[in-house]
């Protein structure tokens, strides 16, 4: 599908500064000053499920925080109109941007002309002005579809070993970078292995080995599950791999933006640690503003000096780096918080920050005789808070039977968003989204009581689940994982919007499922609003899993 472009008048609009690089308010589109509406090429076509996002950014792209607030007029339009909502019946002339956050989103209700003229004004001021030319795309690049201008038709696969592939982890770095991570079959075991791309989803052949790393990291299996890239460029990856005493240990590595490992990191690059005295699985990463980083993940230990009462115990693991990939004397217990949570399973899947330093883990428990979503709280020392839960552990239960989490966003107001799975009563696996007020409470103004579901109509069974989420700057949720459609496993993307409803302009009533074979397992936010993930997607010819990367219009 083709994208079709009108004329080309176009100026940014830009906010009077006195400095050297002043910020921009700017219509975010598939390109620099250009928006995107669904639609064919001189068709009134009642374009409110397409929608503008309006932010305010520096010169070097990054979103702004305004001090104060900044008025946007909109005109050019024709007789269309402009929205502040997804059903088109709250119209406006003008926006306010901040002060705080300098981004929001719009929609459009035919007709559709060339430009759109954008006006700002700051306490009264007027501070320029500017046209921006349109591109309408072809009705299948609609929110949740595909990115035709993305790799080959909105996705990239890469074999990395010919045999089978996971890319569990995906991290995007500022030049616009996207790595994919995870592991590759070697032919005895799974080693690390790490994959690059453009931001327009070709291969990064500077990176690696024509855009490709194999790295084992100890002397048998070992997976990347979650990749951040650090401010400068170097790409941290954490997972968990067999250590020399046979269990399962954290394992990390850093890369240098060629792909080389960074000698300055751990041993030459690399570390294998155990955590507690059984097997370790690291799930979860956190980069800190000081250089530091957190690691999520489970550790089992088995008590059996009894031998007729032999316990093993599940907790939820929370281990603080320092940069150079050593342990953080100063917390918790030389660096590491174990907690107990289960005395059958457990895992912390993802960790994150509140705005107070509060740190998070999310996962999944089986305690009373059922799984459920489990969360713990700690102060900024690893110390578990005991205004969290029940002395910093929390259970819930969105559904009525089984309930597991993966994934967790904290919000910029400190709310913390969870996702994972609900079993309903008879229909089926569905995707479950909870929404926690900053203190732990359900958040009522989110979907049913704070929690949002979603069934694939098309699915039986127990498949649908999510794996990781974000939180869209004009406040929607949008997920990533996986659902049995009709004959298949494919990978599925979700999105609700912020008040947990399933949002019914993305996909099939807020479900999107790309045309694969497969699983997603993580998403990310590019700065222009659009979104990508990694997935494993089978090869019709061959069988193998290989990397894929996608990108779908949010």
């Amino acid at each position: 599908m083709s994208l079709i472009r009108f004329h080309s008048l176009v100026t940014c609009l830009v906010m009077l500064s006195a400095c050297n690089d002043p910020p921009t308010l700017r219509p975010d589109g598939p390109g620099a000053n250009r928006l995107a509406f669904q639609g064919a090429s001189g068709v009134s076509a009642r374009l409110c499920s397409a929608a503008l996002t309006l932010s305010g950014r520096d010169g070097d792209g990054k979103l702004l925080t305004l001090p104060t607030a900044a008025t946007v007029a909109l005109d050019g339009g024709g007789s269309g109109a402009f929205y502040t909502d997804a059903t088109c019946s709250q119209r406006v002339s003008s926006v306010t941007l901040g002060p705080g956050a300098a981004s929001m989103r719009l929609y459009f209700r035919d007709p559709v002309t060339e430009t759109l003229t954008l006006q700002a004004s700051v306490a009264g001021n007027t501070l320029g002005a500017g046209r921006h030319d349109f591109i309408v795309l072809a009705p299948g690049a609609a929110p949740g579809q595909l990115d035709p201008g993305f790799g080959f038709g909105g996705t990239t696969r890469t074999a990395i070993s010919g045999a089978q592939d996971s890319p569990y982890a995906l991290a995007l770095a500022p030049d616009g970078r996207i790595y994919l991570a995870g592991a590759a079959n070697n032919g005895t075991n799974f080693d690390f292995a790490i994959a690059a791309y453009a931001a327009a989803g070709t291969t990064d052949t500077t990176f690696g080995q024509a855009g490709k790393v194999i790295q084992p990291i100890g002397p048998g299996n070992e997976y990347i599950t979650a990749a951040e890239v650090q401010p400068d460029g170097r790409l941290l990856v954490v997972g968990y791999g067999t250590g020399n005493s046979g269990n399962l240990d954290f394992a990390l590595a850093r890369y240098l933006p060629d792909g080389t490992l960074d000698p300055t990191f751990g041993n030459g690059g690399t570390t294998l640690m155990p955590i507690g005295t059984g097997d370790d699985r690291a799930f979860g990463l956190h980069l800190l503003p000081d250089g530091r980083f957190l690691v999520a993940g489970s550790s089992r230990q088995t008590d059996s000096t009894d031998p007729n009462n032999v316990v093993t115990t599940y907790f939820f693991t929370l281990v603080r780096y320092l940069p150079n990939g050593t342990l953080d004397p100063d917390f918790g217990n030389g660096g590491k918080v174990l907690t107990n949570v289960s005395t059958v399973d457990a895992r912390a899947s993802a960790v994150g920050v509140q705005s107070n330093g509060r740190i998070v883990l999310a996962g999944f428990a089986k305690t009373g005789g059922r799984y459920t979503f489990a969360l713990t709280r700690y102060n900024s020392l690893g110390g578990l808070d005991d205004a969290f839960g029940t002395n910093g552990v929390l259970t819930l239960t969105p559904g009525p039977s089984t309930d597991a989490a993966f994934a967790l966003a904290v919000q910029s107001d400190d709310k913390l968003v969870v996702g994972g799975y609900s079993d309903t009563q008879s229909q089926g696996r569905a995707f479950a989204v909870v929404r926690l007020l900053a203190d732990g409470s359900l958040d009522p103004g989110f979907g049913t009581n704070g929690t949002a579901l979603l069934l694939n109509p098309n699915s039986s069974g127990l498949s649908s689940a999510i794996n990781a989420l974000l939180v869209h700057p004009d406040g929607s949720i949008i997920a990533a994982g996986q659902t049995y459609d009709n004959t298949r496993e494919t990978p599925a993307l979700v999105r609700f919007t912020a008040a947990g409803v399933p949002d019914p302009l993305f996909g099939s009533g807020g479900l999107s499922l790309p045309n694969l074979d497969g699983v997603a397992y993580a998403i990310g936010l590019q700065t222009d609003g659009r979104v990508v993930f990694s997935a494993e997607s089978r090869d019709d010819l061959t069988g193998n899993r290989d990397f894929t990367v996608g990108r779908i219009w949010p």
